[in-house]
């Protein structure tokens, strides 16, 4: 009975620590680009990508995550000019023998309005 106890408990153990996630926030920002001067068009809606990369042993990581991939992922799927109210995360996965590190962009897309700045003027020939 005390051996089927330890054995179990051990399994559990093992379960919880060898199959695990964590979170880290990396950023929050209001905006990608800089929105003086400029209006917003259309909320496109909320927007959730990311990009990943798989590392065997914690030793070998195959590629890396990237944020401006993520980024540009985000902005291609609701063909949106910038994002607004963008958080920025780091999940990691950890398997027995491998584990999943991704960077997570959670975002609102919008598309902004034409410049209805005028041309500058032409200078006159002496």
């Amino acid at each position: 009975m005390y051996k089927r106890m330890t054995t179990g408990l051990a399994a559990a153990f093992v379960a919880l620590t060898a199959l695990s996630c964590s979170t880290t926030k990396i950023s929050s920002q209001p905006a990608l680009v800089p929105l003086q001067g400029k209006q917003i068009k259309s909320n496109l809606g909320k927007v959730k990508t990311s990009n990943s990369a798989v590392s065997i042993f914690g030793i070998y990581m195959a590629g890396s995550p990237d944020i401006n991939m993520a980024v540009d992922k985000a902005l291609n799927m609701k063909k949106a000019d910038t994002l607004i109210n963008v958080n920025c995360y780091e999940t990691w996965k950890y398997f027995l023998l491998f584990s999943i590190s991704s960077c997570v962009i959670e975002a609102e897309a919008v598309t902004l309005e034409e410049s209805l700045t005028a041309p500058a003027p032409a200078r006159r020939k002496k």
